[in-house]
């Protein structure tokens, strides 16, 4: 299994269990990969890579809201939300197109156990954004964001939450706290074809000696 350096770096560091959430940035976001030969969008590449072990895989953006690659795992999120909901006796009804709404289910599901669970999020400077003081809270007694890292539920778990964010600078610091961080710098070019030799040189005309003027008599 041929993996990008820096999912496999992502690999290693959850094995090892040092986090259950990673922030990937740099340049290398926008990139095309190779995963097992084939190319693709680093995050699909990611997303790829968390559906060999995870039960559920998910996506989020600020912008897009919940997504889902395959219409069973959105089953299976739907259902593993509503057993928590019932547990916690909640009542409010969650809308996953609604940005600070999924995060919300998002956190019911990885808080219930018994499913492993993944989760790409990109666009998080959106909700965390460096400048602002005020940040807008999860529905309900979902934690914030930045709580996540540390928390115990999470961390007791086997999901990982993954974090897309192209600089580190336009995000509030506390959020990096207790994530792993690590950057993806950009592809490698791809090799380019072997140049074609040069074309010959067309073959000069020879000229035709011109004809000689006839001698007037």
């Amino acid at each position: 299994m041929s993996l990008p350096p820096w999912i496999d770096e992502l690999k290693t560091r959850y094995l090892n269990d040092e986090a259950s959430v990673f922030v990937l940035h740099g340049p290398g976001l926008r990139d095309v990969w190779r995963l097992d030969d084939a190319p693709m969008a680093a995050e699909d590449a990611l997303i790829t890579f968390l559906q060999r072990s995870r039960e559920i895989v998910g996506r989020w953006s600020f912008k897009e809201g919940l997504k889902f690659n395959n219409p069973s795992d959105h089953s299976l999120f739907t259902r593993a939300v509503e057993a928590r909901q019932a547990l916690d006796g909640a009542t409010r009804r969650l809308n996953p197109r609604e940005s600070l709404d999924a995060l919300a289910l998002i956190w019911l599901a990885i808080s219930t156990p018994g499913r492993r669970l993944g989760f790409v999020l990109s666009g998080v400077e959106a909700l965390l954004p460096e400048n602002r003081k005020r940040i807008d809270p999860l529905p309900g007694n979902t934690p914030a964001l930045a709580e996540w890292p540390a928390h115990a539920t999470l961390r007791a778990s086997d999901n990982v939450i993954v974090l897309l964010i192209e600089r580190l600078d336009r995000v509030r610091p506390e959020l990096l706290d207790g994530c792993v961080v690590i950057e993806v710098p950009s592809a490698p070019k791809a090799v380019a074809p072997p140049k074609p030799p040069p074309l010959a040189p067309p073959l000069l005309r020879q000229s035709r000696p011109s004809p000689r003027p006839r001698s007037r008599r």
